[in-house]
């Protein structure tokens, strides 16, 4: 797992490779959610690989896992697929968005990796 990988998880979903994408700050217990707002296939592998799983297989827009509550802590991802961490990759700065809830980004990733 990340180094960043306390700092990220799945929610929501029926199996635990699947589920909308929530992420705190450094040093927080409140969790966020990111927005599906340019979100892709190389964002959600970069979650995927941050939560130890090989790839992503799929991302969800429109709260296909539920709405989450609290803040927005992530709009408008570009990562390149290629980062160790969502962190590491662009996005239009920490709690700034233009979104709602409704919005809120899940994944489906592929098997967990052996370490």
């Amino acid at each position: 797992m990340d180094v960043d990988g306390d700092r990220i998880r799945l929610v929501g979903g029926r199996f635990p490779n699947l589920g909308r994408v929530e992420v705190r700050p450094v040093g927080s217990y409140g969790w966020g959610t990111v927005c599906d707002d340019s979100f892709d296939i190389q964002d959600a592998t970069v979650v995927c690989k941050m939560l130890g799983f090989d790839r992503a297989l799929q991302y969800h827009d429109a709260a296909h896992f539920g709405q989450g509550s609290g803040n927005i802590y992530m709009d408008e991802l570009r990562c390149s697929g290629n980062e160790t961490s969502l962190f590491a990759c662009g996005y239009d700065g920490w709690g700034n968005h233009s979104c709602s809830h409704s919005e809120d980004v899940g994944v489906t990733c592929g098997e967990h990796r052996t370490t």
